[in-house]
């Protein structure tokens, strides 16, 4: 039986959820979609962020290229951290905000501008490959983004936005 398009973008809000939960990270889902799926907590940092999860499912055993997980220009300023999930092989990759809107990784082809929306896609090739087409995104690419390891990047630059905005506030009080 195939799932349908919502219980597939479901699936892929549980696996983050399932990264987050790993981190000691609390989450909700949001029950009205505004370009937000999730609402997680940091106790550490004691602050809140926004997730937007774009779920794919597709036969890997087919194709070498993955799908493009496309992101509206107009939603991306409404979430903090965009996870990219490919639910047959269970994998996410994290990317913030900021992120996408950097343009290193415009120039490094991590992102694209198609159509109005960002895109991410890659490849599962190998290095010999690689050698041929320099400019096709392979997967390692992007292992720094991938599972709890790319969510941790995240964190800790948001634990240490916060460690510089405390900072800050506490020599602007009188």
């Amino acid at each position: 039986m195939e799932r349908t398009k919502a219980q597939t973008g479901v699936w892929g809000e549980l696996l983050v959820q399932q990264d987050l939960l790993e981190l000691g990270i609390d989450s909700a889902r949001m029950t009205t979609d505004y370009g937000i799926d999730l609402v997680a907590f940091d106790r550490e940092a004691r602050s809140a962020f926004s997730i937007q999860v774009k779920t794919t499912s597709f036969d890997l055993k087919t194709t070498e290229r993955r799908p493009d997980w496309k992101v509206k220009r107009e939603k991306l300023q409404e979430a903090d951290l965009f996870a990219f999930a490919l639910l047959n092989t269970k994998e996410v990759w994290y990317i913030s905000r900021f992120e996408l809107e950097e343009n290193n990784l415009r120039e490094k082809q991590l992102v694209r501008l198609y159509n109005g929306e960002w895109a991410l896609t890659f490849y599962r090739t190998d290095a010999e490959q690689r050698k041929l087409d320099k400019a096709r995104l392979i997967e390692s690419d992007l292992s720094g983004f991938k599972g709890v390891d790319g969510l941790k990047r995240f964190l800790s630059a948001v634990r240490q936005e916060r460690k510089v905005t405390k900072a800050e506030s506490a020599k602007s009080a009188p």
